[in-house]
């Protein structure tokens, strides 16, 4: 009998290019620190065979799509920032699972959900964490597309489901951020944030780390519309239906960068 594959756990992390520069520059940022941190235990501590990303940038309107290549090529679709801060141009390059990201497809399908194959590679929102991780283990791009909150719940159980089929150790993360106003984005005065980001933030960290993610669905639309949140918050939903619904342990928070909420989760699994 094949052994059980495990979900080891999960990670709802930030994504944003600068981190990038950060750890090239030897910053000891809380956000570099921990993501360093984390892929330290991602592989030496849980030993995983395979990583799942599911990028925040990555949003079709159709279907939930899975990129089944054997190798993972990023690309450049980040702006760069004005000439006297530097400009840094990128790139990544990664195995991939294509056994494991055929079986992601097919337990969606069995789910109900259209989940779909396509060569996509790795856009900044998947590859600027896994870069500055430092993890080379074999990974399988995902998108996080606008489907209903629901069905990105059922499409996290869908892919709980595969890697425990699939006899593999596997790691789950789904980049984001919270607030996510670019827009107020101004480099003379960075650290500053606007009290409604700040209020939004400090209820999506309350509601995480007590294992009520699903529950931001319910918080007031004209707070939710101010912060703009990356993707709608669908990393956490993902997250929710992956584990279980699993109480969020707060690894960093900054919030005060472009009026970014950064923060750092990470999830264990729940039996179910």
């Amino acid at each position: 009998m094949a052994a059980k594959g495990e979900l080891l756990k999960s990670y709802f992390v930030p994504n944003g290019s600068y981190l990038m520069e950060l750890a090239e520059d030897g910053s000891s940022a809380s956000q570099v620190q921990v993501l360093q941190a984390i892929g330290k235990a991602i592989e030496q501590d849980l030993k995983a065979d395979a990583i799942i990303v599911a990028s925040p940038h990555w949003q079709p309107k159709s279907a939930f799509f899975v990129d089944c290549g054997g190798i993972h090529e990023s690309f450049h679709d980040y702006v760069l920032r004005p000439a006297e801060f530097g400009r840094r141009f990128y790139t990544h390059v990664l195995p991939g699972a294509p056994q494991l990201a055929r079986a992601l497809i097919e337990a969606g399908n069995a789910e109900g959900l259209t989940v779909k194959e396509k060569t996509y590679g790795l856009d900044h929102g998947a590859f600027c964490p896994l870069k500055v991780m430092g993890v080379k283990l074999p990974t399988i791009p995902i998108s996080m597309s606008q489907r209903s909150f629901d069905e990105t719940v059922r499409w996290g159980k869908a892919i709980r489901k595969a890697v425990e089929q699939s006899g593999l150790r596997v790691v789950l993360v789904a980049p984001g951020n919270l607030c996510h106003r670019l827009d107020l984005r101004d480099e003379n005065v960075s650290e500053t944030y606007f009290p409604e980001g700040e209020q939004f933030d400090r209820l999506v960290v309350d509601l995480v780390s007590s294992g009520r993610s699903r529950e931001i669905a319910n918080m007031d639309r004209k707070l939710w519309e101010a912060a703009a949140p990356e993707a709608d918050c669908r990393p956490f939903f993902l997250i929710a239906g992956a584990t279980g619904d699993a109480a969020g342990q707060l690894l960093q928070y900054q919030g005060a960068i472009y009026s970014v909420g950064d923060a750092t989760f990470a999830f264990n699994t729940v039996s179910v």
